[in-house]
């Protein structure tokens, strides 16, 4: 539901201290962990929004339509570089028509979203 939160889960354990963590929303840097400290590079879109965890999930609170796109995971363990991508799309529910019999208190479906998360995971090695 738009306003809930999302989670992408690279189903990875606890990141090591020598590994780091890259997330990106289309081509832009949102999120680092290096050295297990989180970091935070916002636009207006993701204002307060996001939260990393030790294991690399990023967390995004209060979902919107314009939130959906492409999200890239890339960890980096030595000199391979394993990317996870995820496809979120975030899609509004039109508002139901009210009878004029329950205008007392208005139906929050219409600010309902269906999200749908898809991913692939490939790995790099890096020279």
């Amino acid at each position: 539901m738009e306003g809930d939160s999302v989670t992408l889960n690279p189903d990875l354990t606890e990141i090591q201290r020598d590994e780091q963590i890259v997330w990106r929303f289309e081509k832009m840097r949102i999120a680092t962990m290096i050295m297990n400290i989180p970091t935070y590079d916002y636009d207006e879109r993701f204002r307060d929004r996001l939260k990393l965890n030790q294991t690399g999930s990023l967390t995004i609170s209060d979902i919107r339509t314009t939130d959906s796109g492409l999200y890239q995971l890339s960890t980096i363990i030595g000199n391979k570089e394993f990317i996870k991508r995820f496809s979120v799309t975030v899609d509004a529910k039109p508002s139901t028509p009210q009878s004029p019999s329950s205008s007392e208190s208005e139906n929050a479906e219409g600010n309902e979203a269906d999200i749908h998360i898809n991913s692939t995971i490939m790995s790099v090695i890096l020279q």
